[in-house]
């Protein structure tokens, strides 16, 4: 799904992205959705791709962080999944 992407370029708008969803520092300008939206019409996305980045996401900061702000971001990142998967897919996740 994501063989097309230049890692170099788009980790550190990823950094800057989940950066501001935790701390608002400004730092991200863009429009996820739309990007996301764009991804889908050329490789269309399912509801077992949002649960799984979900797991992922969830055991990559539980594998390198602990605490409030760890369980805030999983918070976060889900709500995030949630309204792109209704906004991309029509219905949210399960």
């Amino acid at each position: 799904m994501f063989s097309h992407v230049d890692w170099d370029k788009h980790l550190p708008v990823m950094y800057d992205f989940w950066d501001n969803v935790m701390f608002h520092t400004g730092h991200y300008s863009g429009n996820p959705m739309a990007k996301h939206m764009m991804a889908h019409s050329g490789n269309p996305m399912n509801t077992g791709h949002f649960k799984h980045w979900l797991k992922l996401f969830s055991e990559t900061l539980d594998g390198l962080y602990a605490g409030k702000n760890t369980e805030l971001l999983k918070e976060r990142a889900k709500n995030i999944a949630m309204i792109m998967q209704i906004k991309i897919l029509g219905d949210p996740i399960s």
